[in-house]
C-alpha cells in the first residue's frame, strides 16, 4: 500500500473544500453579477498554506532508533591505559528537540579485556554520553548538523579485583570519551542526516503541489499551486509532542487543462527557505474562478435535462437547455416536454450582497411559450413550482452552506485519521467571496477561504515516502 508523508496528507486539506465544491450543492454559488471587468485581472492571489504539525515525542525515538540501529558502528576497538577497549551501542537512544538543536543520550557497552602474565582480565561497564546536535538549513535546502559530546555518566562502572593492580575510573573514562569522541559525533551527524531528510520529503511535496488536481470533471476544473516560498518554524518541545508549522506561499490557480501553462518558473526548482517564529497560524487561499456560459450549459443538460418535475399528478421535462447572457440577465430556455409541450423562458439578474454573504435573485420571470392553450394554462400551473426551485437555488447565505461543506470535509478527513494513525483537523474559519462577474461568455467568482489546518502524528513509520 503507499503511504502519505506528513506534508502531502497535510497538503491535501486544501483540496478538500474545492471536491466539496464540485458538489451540486455549492456549485450554485458560482452565480452573480456586475463589476468593473477590469478589476479580474488586478486581483493578487498571493496565499499561503499553513500546516501546524504535532509528532508524537516516543514516535520520533522510535524512527531514530530504527536508524541508529542500521547505521551505528559497533565495532571501535580503542585502547585505554593498557586495556582493549570495545564499545557498542547499548540499547535505544533518547531525544529531546528544541529549537534547532537536539540533545541525545546514548547508552554505551563498554566491554575492556587485558591479558596478563597470570590471567585473562575482562570487565564489563555501561557509560551514557550526552550530544548536542545543532541542526540548520540555509535557502537551497542543504541541512548541516554540527554534533558536540557534551557530558558522559558511568551506569555501571568498570570494577575489578586483582592483587594490587588498580585504575582510576575517571582516568579510563577520559581516555575512552577522548579517542571515541569524533567517532561518536561523526555516527551522531550520519544518523541525525538520516532521519531529517527534508529535501527529500520537499521534493516530493512539490511534485504532488504542482500536479493539477481536478476538482471538477463536468466544467473540466484543475487546481494548481505554484509555491513561491516556504517558511519553516523551529521546533517547541512539550511533554508528549513536537509541535511547529510549515507555511507555503505560492498562488492557486484554477485551470481549464490538465496541461495549461500557469506561466511560472522553473516548476523543477525547489523555493526559497526561510525561518520564522514559531506560532499557530491559519492558511488562506485566494481563488479566482471562471465558468463559462458554455460549460455552465454543458452542466445544466447533465444534470436538470430529462428530469421529472411534476405537480398534481402532471409531469414535464426540459430539453436542449441553453444558457445566455441578456444584457444584465442571465437567462435560460428550453423545449418542454411530457404532459405538456412547448418553450420556457427564464430570466434572472442573481447579484451578491457581499456585506450579507447571501445570493439575491429577485426578478426571477419564467415564460412559457406553446399554440396550444390547454397545455398553456397546463403549463402555467407548473410555474409555480418551478419559481420555487427557481428561487431556493438562487436565494441563500453562504454561512447556510458552509455547514454543508464542513460535514464533508469532515467525512473525507475522518477516513485519513484512520488509515494513517494521524488526527487532522481542517476547520472553515471563514469563505469570504469578493467578486461576482459575468461576462457574455463567462461567469467569474473570486473568494478567499481561511482554514485552520493541524495534523497530530502519533507514528513515523506509517508515514513514509509515497512513490510519485
Amino acid at each position: 500500500m503507499n503511504k502519505l508523508n506528513l506534508l502531502n496528507i497535510l497538503l491535501l486539506f486544501c483540496f478538500i473544500f474545492l471536491l466539496s465544491c464540485s458538489s451540486k450543492k455549492s456549485t450554485q454559488l458560482f452565480l452573480n453579477s456586475n463589476t468593473d471587468v477590469e478589476l479580474m485581472e488586478e486581483r493578487d492571489l498571493q496565499s499561503h498554506i499553513n500546516l501546524n504539525f504535532k509528532i508524537n515525542k516516543d514516535s520520533l525515538n522510535q524512527s531514530f532508533n530504527s536508524i541508529l540501529d542500521s547505521l551505528f558502528i559497533n565495532e571501535m576497538d580503542i585502547s585505554a591505559l593498557g586495556f582493549n577497549v570495545e564499545i557498542r551501542n547499548l540499547q535505544n537512544a533518547e531525544l529531546e528537540i528544541q529549537g534547532r538543536q537536539v540533545l541525545t543520550k546514548l547508552p554505551l557497552q563498554i566491554n575492556l579485556s587485558k591479558k596478563t602474565f597470570i590471567t585473562s582480565i575482562d570487565i564489563d561497564a555501561r557509560l551514557e554520553v550526552t550530544f548536542i546536535t545543532k541542526i540548520d538549513v540555509d535557502s537551497i535546502w542543504q541541512i548541516e548538523t554540527q554534533t558536540t559530546l557534551e557530558d558522559y555518566n558511568w551506569l555501571k562502572k568498570p570494577e575489578m579485583s586483582l592483587g594490587s593492580f588498580n585504575f582510576g575510573v575517571k582516568s579510563l573514562a577520559n581516555i575512552i570519551i577522548e579517542k571515541s569522541k569524533s567517532n561518536l559525533e561523526n555516527q551522531i551527524d550520519t544518523v541525525m542526516l538520516a532521519q531529517f531528510k527534508l529535501k527529500d520529503y520537499v521534493e516530493h511535496m512539490m511534485f504532488f503541489l504542482r500536479k493539477p488536481l481536478l476538482i471538477d470533471s463536468t466544467l473540466s476544473k484543475w487546481l494548481n499551486f505554484s509555491p513561491d516560498s516556504i517558511l519553516l518554524s523551529e521546533v517547541i518541545n512539550s511533554a508528549s509532542f513536537y509541535s511547529g508549522n510549515i507555511e507555503i506561499q505560492g498562488s492557486p490557480l484554477i485551470l481549464n487543462s490538465k496541461l495549461q501553462t500557469n506561466g511560472k518558473r522553473n516548476e523543477k526548482s525547489l523555493p526559497e527557505l526561510n525561518w520564522m517564529d514559531p506560532e499557530e497560524s491559519n492558511s488562506k487561499l485566494k481563488l479566482s474562478f471562471d465558468i463559462t456560459l458554455d460549460k455552465l450549459t454543458e452542466y445544466a443538460n447533465k444534470n436538470f435535462a430529462n428530469k421529472p418535475i411534476s405537480n398534481d399528478g402532471r409531469e414535464i421535462k426540459l430539453s436542449d437547455i441553453l444558457i445566455t447572457k441578456n444584457n444584465e440577465e442571465l437567462q435560460c430556455s428550453a423545449n418542454v416536454k411530457g404532459d405538456f409541450f412547448g418553450k420556457v423562458l427564464i430570466k434572472g439578474t442573481p447579484k451578491f450582497d457581499l456585506k450579507r454573504q447571501a445570493l439575491i435573485t429577485d426578478d426571477i420571470s419564467i415564460d412559457f411559450q406553446t399554440d396550444n392553450v390547454l397545455h398553456k394554462t397546463g403549463l402555467w400551473l407548473m410555474k409555480g413550482k418551478i419559481n420555487n426551485k427557481l428561487s431556493s437555488m438562487l436565494n441563500f447565505s453562504l454561512k447556510d452552506k458552509v455547514e454543508d461543506i464542513q460535514s464533508s470535509i469532515n467525512a473525507q478527513v475522518e477516513n485519513l485519521s484512520v488509515q494513517y494513525d494521524v488526527d487532522i483537523k481542517c476547520d472553515i474559519n471563514q469563505i469570504e467571496f469578493k467578486q461576482f462577474i459575468i461576462t457574455d461568455e463567462k461567469i467569474n467568482v473570486f473568494f478567499e477561504l481561511d482554514l485552520y489546518l493541524e495534523s497530530t502524528i502519533y507514528s513515523l513509520l506509517n508515514l513514509q515516502l509515497a512513490p510519485k
